[in-house]
């Protein structure tokens, strides 16, 4: 969403752990989503993140991330 030149964009984020070769659910790599590299990976079960940006001199600016409870 846009408004008032603050642009706020929610995303899901999955982390991968490469000695594992496992993509997780949450930051801190407890939740396995994933085993392996080969497939599709399953973004819906991800933690969601809401990421701001300004506008400013006619670009969007990164303010801040952060994470957004279900």
């Amino acid at each position: 969403t846009e408004a008032n030149g603050i642009l706020e964009i929610i995303i899901k984020v999955v982390f991968y752990k490469n000695n594992t070769l496992g993509y997780f659910g949450d930051y801190a790599k407890t939740n396995q989503i994933m085993n392996g590299i080969e497939g599709v990976i399953p973004f819906e079960k991800g933690s969601t993140y809401k990421f701001t940006f300004k506008y400013e001199d006619g670009n969007y600016v990164f303010v801040s991330s952060e994470p957004v409870s279900a």
